[in-house]
């Protein structure tokens, strides 16, 4: 029988060729392009403790937004003293005796004056903000480092663990001990294995929430350079603190100026509308509320600067203890492993001795960096 399927001629191939290599040609050099990307995204992004505060003050959206309030303020300063002076010349042009309160005030410079301390309050917002933002930046690295560590440390003691529990399982075999013996250990090596897979979580959580804070993608590789080692600081005097946290309350500051512009518009409203009128009254009366809420301030700030000793005091304690502690459970690990070595410890007294050691350094761990970040925030004055 003949064949009837019709074969192409060599052009038409030659045709065909060419168009499936107009079509997968773009296709591959996607795919490659994909691969580059995703290996280029592999490579880790390397930050200092001051690489990593400077790249999130050039990206961070609240010092842009602290900039604009800012301008705005000196725009509206600006307006408030062009205004004065217009109403200022107004008056006297006209000398109408049916002036209103608010141009009363306006030419007496009171609004000038009102603008200015708002001013005042949000340059010093600005101020905060950015150390606000250094404070969280600081607080995310720390905590990257801090869990890295941690997960470091548990990755050593697991695998010492496992060590052990190889150990543990020839002398089973060879019936030196008992099954619920190598039972008990090898459950303490699914236990840290459990502890080791948590911390890696707890890394990997710290390391999205340091992207998130500088501005970058959630899944961005980053390698931290500065680690956190024992350091000695001396706490400011309490004058000393009480001084940086006074300055640096925002609304500290705004009711101080408060009291004085109240006590100004007290003046201005006895000047135009007289003593026993109730415009003058309830400018009274606005005062003395500030006042009292000026007062709340200080004695807010009195606290905070008597708790901060107090915390001061309890985490020098902490750490203090923490190092002593990983000391001690560093001796025991030892002599417990020369101890098992003369047949004098068991498998699992090992194993124990290990786990205490590896909890001990994290603690340690932990605390250092506690005690590091609020040093920042003491120096920082919030």
């Amino acid at each position: 029988m003949k064949d009837n399927k019709k074969r192409l001629s060599w052009p038409q191939l030659v045709a065909v060729v060419l168009v499936l290599a107009m079509v997968l040609i773009p296709v591959i050099g996607a795919v490659m392009a994909i691969t580059s990307v995703n290996a280029q995204e592999m490579v880790a992004e390397e930050f200092s403790l001051e690489r990593a505060k400077e790249f999130a003050r050039e990206n961070n959206y609240d010092i842009a937004l602290s900039d604009l309030k800012h301008e705005s303020s000196e725009l509206g300063f600006k307006m408030a003293y062009e205004m004065e002076r217009d109403l200022e010349k107004m008056y006297h042009a006209t000398k109408s005796s049916k002036e209103a309160y608010q141009t009363y005030q306006a030419r007496q410079g009171y609004i000038t004056q009102k603008a200015e301390k708002g001013e005042k309050a949000l340059l010093l917002t600005n101020k905060i903000t950015e150390l606000g933002t250094d404070l969280a930046i600081e607080s995310a690295y720390y905590a990257v480092v801090e869990k890295e560590d941690i997960y470091n440390i548990k990755k050593k003691s697991y695998k010492n663990i496992e060590k052990q529990v190889n150990r543990s399982k020839i002398k089973y075999e060879l019936g030196q001990i008992s099954e619920l013996d190598y039972l008990q250990v090898e459950l303490k090596l699914d236990q840290a294995k459990m502890t080791l897979e948590s911390s890696m979580a707890d890394y990997k959580k710290a390391v999205m929430d340091f992207n998130k804070q500088m501005g970058l993608t959630l899944s961005t590789e980053i390698a931290l350079v500065d680690r956190v080692e024992m350091f000695e600081y001396k706490l400011p005097t309490y004058e000393e603190m009480l001084n940086k946290f006074t300055g640096n309350s925002v609304t500290y500051v705004m009711s101080k100026d408060n009291v004085e512009l109240l006590t100004r518009e007290v003046n201005l409203a006895r000047a135009f509308y007289g003593n026993r009128e109730p415009e003058h009254k309830d400018a009274i009366n606005k005062l003395e509320q500030e006042k009292i809420n000026y007062n709340l301030e200080v004695i807010a700030l009195e606290k905070k600067t008597r708790e901060t000793v107090l915390d001061y005091n309890t985490l020098v304690s902490g750490l203090k203890v923490a190092d002593k502690a990983r000391g001690l459970y560093k001796k025991v690990a030892e002599v417990m492993a020369v101890k098992y070595e003369t047949g004098l410890a068991t498998d699992l007294e090992v194993v124990e001795a290990e786990l205490d050691y590896q909890n001990a350094e994290v603690d340690y761990i932990s605390a250092l960096h506690k005690y590091k970040l609020f040093t920042e925030q003491v120096e920082k004055g919030l």
